[in-house]
């Protein structure tokens, strides 16, 4: 099987040059026009979008500068300027313009390989005796990481847009192309969450472009209040398939390089998982020590729930849009993710603290709060103060020797 990765993975391709129209974003000399409604934005706010621009338009992106005003936010109108910013920070786009193409067109082409000539059968059913899923080629590991791959991307649901049958075998392609090019780990429960929020970006790039173009919608006519991140079921059939191609191969290579800052996190006994959660308590401990000692007694520390908050990178606590606001501060941080998200861990338990200590005498419904914590149902302005409180605790002990004291 080895051999088999190595084959489909490190063919030459003749770069296409092939302009990239959907990751075109406006000119920052542009005058920015925004609607009547958008008139609860600050300047402040406005410029902050055209300087998003002006560093994306650079010959040669300035990363430092980008990630520190991307870690800011970025606005939820305009799709295109925060796909092609997680695909800078994340390394699969290459900072110099110059060759950004041949290399995007050379890492598609490498996933279309292999998940279209090496696997051509490959989707999503719930039968898996249907059009053959199952070839006899496929290992017994290919197999039954295959099923458990159905399993998952069955209750994989951030929106509406992932009910399509479309959507969940772009979702089945992608994790099944990485489970066969990582099988010393092997596919690991929680990667399907990850993969199935860059896929939700990257298809609210390519519907919003679809819906500009239908509108008579220029590229500076944008509403700041205009959220492109409400994907209804019908508006994935409008995406043609070539496109469907880059999404899950931009998906792919996204999730490769997110992943190799938390390798730690899904290998055998998920060791990188256990020092975050450890870093939480310890942060809880020093900041509120009534609230740990409550949960003790309560016989429910935060190890018997932060796992699944880390191991899915929050992503089972938040609806997809609160995520994206969360996940943006997470990718601009200079530091890799198991280093800021102890912190982003622990202020949302911090959050909850009142609450939970008022069940003193009903410790049994602290499990039933934790477990579905109400945050569905805030606003972006809840995310920014969880966002700006993870951030203040960073600040107190990141640098604080104490911190590790036991």
């Amino acid at each position: 099987m080895l051999e088999r990765i190595k084959g489909v993975f490190s063919k030459k391709k003749k770069p296409v040059e092939k302009k990239l129209e959907e990751d075109k974003i406006p000119e920052p000399e542009d005058d920015l026009n925004t609607s009547s409604t958008s008139q609860t934005f600050s300047n402040s706010e406005k410029r902050h979008y055209q300087k998003l621009c002006l560093l994306l338009s650079e010959p040669m992106i300035d990363l430092k500068k980008l990630r520190s005003e991307a870690w800011y936010g970025i606005p939820m109108c305009y799709p295109q300027i925060r796909s092609i910013v997680w695909k800078l920070l994340l390394g699969y786009y290459s900072p110099n313009q110059e060759f950004q193409e041949s290399s995007i067109s050379r890492k598609r082409e490498e996933y279309i390989d292999c998940s279209r000539s090496y696997f051509p059968n490959l989707a999503y059913s719930e039968d898996l005796t249907e059009t053959n899923l199952i070839s006899e080629d496929m290992s017994i590991y290919e197999v039954d990481s295959f099923k458990q791959i159905i399993i998952d991307v069955k209750r994989t649901h951030p929106g509406e847009a992932f009910s399509s049958k479309i959507s969940k075998s772009m979702l089945t392609r992608i994790l099944f192309v990485w489970a066969f090019k990582h099988p010393a780990s092997g596919y690991v429960q929680g990667i399907n969450d990850l993969a199935a929020t860059f896929m939700y970006i990257f298809l609210a790039e390519e519907i919003d472009r679809i819906n500009r173009e239908s509108e008579g919608r220029k590229s500076v006519d944008i509403d700041l209040e205009h959220n492109a991140y409400d994907l209804k079921l019908e508006d994935v059939d409008l995406i043609e398939e070539e496109k469907i191609q880059h999404i899950e191969a931009d998906t792919y290579w996204c999730l490769e390089n997110f992943l190799e800052t938390l390798q730690e996190n899904y290998t055998e006994h998920q060791p990188g998982v256990h020092k975050i959660i450890a870093r939480t308590e310890q942060i809880v401990m020093k900041k509120d020590k009534e609230l740990m000692e409550f949960l003790e007694a309560a016989d429910y520390v935060p190890s018997k729930f932060v796992y699944r908050w880390v191991n899915n990178i929050l992503s089972r606590e938040f609806n997809v849009q609160q995520l994206i606001m969360i996940w943006d501060k997470i990718i601009a941080e200079e530091e890799d993710i198991t280093t800021y998200l102890p912190y982003v861990c622990a202020a949302l338990l911090l959050k909850f603290s009142d609450c939970i200590k008022s069940y003193a005498e009903r410790p049994e419904e602290v499990i039933l709060l934790i477990q579905d914590l109400p945050t569905r149902e805030w606003g972006n302005e809840d995310i920014k103060v969880l966002m700006a409180e993870s951030y203040q605790l960073q600040c107190l002990y990141e640098f604080n020797s104490h911190l590790e004291e036991k």
